[in-house]
């Protein structure tokens, strides 16, 4: 007897997308939970992580990041519904806003979370002496 699995893209996002200011400027920790296990049909191998400054969607960066650079032991947590994972998304502007988006990837790319509005961080202050 033979088994044939057909793998096609994950059919829903990853759930708990959040962003948050993580203390830096230039810089935001986006947090997320795998795709249901029903949805994923087949094994997530990367994510796509989008941003865009809020008032320009043609600033939309896409970034493709491995599972295994966003599941090392130290930055894989488990939570009681499946793995949590996270990401550093650097080099941005000082005290602007962005929305972010993830998506799961299989055979091909699945459909990316709702948009998460973030604002970095305003910066250190110059004192003068």
């Amino acid at each position: 007897m033979y088994s044939i699995c057909y793998y096609t893209v994950p059919s829903s996002p990853p759930t708990r997308v959040l962003a948050t200011n993580n203390g830096s400027s230039t810089s935001l920790w986006i947090t997320w939970s795998d795709v249901p296990d029903i949805d994923q049909n087949g094994v997530i191998t990367s994510f796509v992580i989008g941003y865009w400054l809020k008032d320009d969607i043609g600033s939309r960066v896409n970034l493709n990041v491995s599972k295994a650079s966003v599941s090392s032991p130290a930055k894989r947590r488990k939570r009681a519904s499946g793995a949590s994972y996270d990401y550093v998304l650097e080099g941005l502007r000082i005290w602007t806003e962005y929305y972010v988006v993830v998506a799961a990837v299989t055979v091909g790319q699945g459909p990316f979370s709702e948009p998460y509005l973030v604002r970095t961080d305003e910066g250190g202050k110059n004192v003068l002496r």
